[in-house]
């Protein structure tokens, strides 16, 4: 986790070029929360495909830590209003047989 956290761009990378003037610079919450979820996933694998010993729970000696994870939010966007008047119309005319209904019968 802590050399997750202290990881900058480029850090194991090949090839740099690419990369400019980020190099160097610290990782953005998303990557590090996208690192670790392949560390948990590494693991949870081979606990289930018998490799390792089930001595701990990946999803949750790994989770991803709560300042990592404050960090990830909602990124609200401004939408247009020709886009917000469509979906306006659209919610305020939607009908039951415009919905999909499931083999048994349930609305989704």
């Amino acid at each position: 986790m802590a050399a997750v956290d202290r990881m900058q761009v480029g850090e194991y990378a090949v090839l740099t070029v690419a990369l400019g003037d980020r190099r160097g610079q610290p990782l953005s919450a998303s990557t590090k929360d996208g690192y670790i979820t392949t560390i948990r996933a590494f693991f949870r694998d081979c606990q289930e495909w018998e490799w390792l010993p089930l001595r701990f729970d990946p999803q949750r000696a790994l989770s991803t830590p709560r300042s990592i994870g404050d960090v990830i939010g909602p990124d609200p966007r401004v939408i247009s209003d020709d886009v917000w008047a469509k979906l306006l119309w659209a919610g305020l005319n939607l009908e039951a047989e415009d919905l999909f209904v499931s083999g048994s019968g349930h609305y989704w």
